[in-house]
């Protein structure tokens, strides 16, 4: 990946790593992207938590989908313009991101920005989530997603490399 306005250190992009985790398996996905990009890691958190039983979450999460709520986040605001590359990560709650990835990325404007989904799922893969980063964030340039099964996170170091690889950012190890 080329970019002419990196505000990273020897020409190197900028990399936020932002997202939500219900389960643990989107955390453990975006740690093993910050280490093979080194990329800043930023954890999104709503401000009323989602339940933890799966039909109580499965509910609430399709409401709030189908309504466009917006939860509010206790995550403090980044400066996006700091950053050349976003990659955002959520899990897939009914064929998209899960709404507090919503509302960080419709919180700025993100045009000209290079955005890239990673999707831990059950089965469902990336969904909708590119469209709606492209609906979400009018202007910026999405690139291809990594879409990994839950179960399959912990050993998905190649297939994290490889999906960097093909987006053509820098990859540290």
């Amino acid at each position: 990946m080329t970019n002419k306005r990196s505000n990273g250190i020897n020409g190197k992009p900028r990399v936020l790593i932002v997202y939500y985790s219900h389960s643990g398996n989107t955390r453990a996905l975006a740690r093993l992207i910050q280490h093979q990009t080194g990329g800043d890691l930023l954890e999104i958190e709503p401000v009323v938590p989602y339940p933890a039983d799966y039909d109580a979450v499965v509910k609430q999460a399709k409401e709030e989908l189908q309504a466009g709520y917006q939860p509010p986040l206790k995550t403090g605001v980044v400066n996006p313009e700091s950053y050349d590359v976003i990659l955002a990560g959520s899990p897939n709650w009914w064929n998209t991101l899960a709404p507090p990835l919503h509302t960080f990325l419709s919180q700025g404007d993100l045009s000209g920005k290079i955005i890239a989904p990673f999707i831990t799922h059950e089965g469902t893969g990336l969904g909708k989530s590119a469209a709606d980063i492209a609906w979400l964030c009018p202007g910026a340039k999405i690139l291809e997603g990594l879409a990994v099964r839950g179960e399959k996170v912990n050993g998905a170091q190649r297939e994290v490399a490889e999906w960097l690889r093909r987006s053509g950012m820098f990859v540290v190890v």
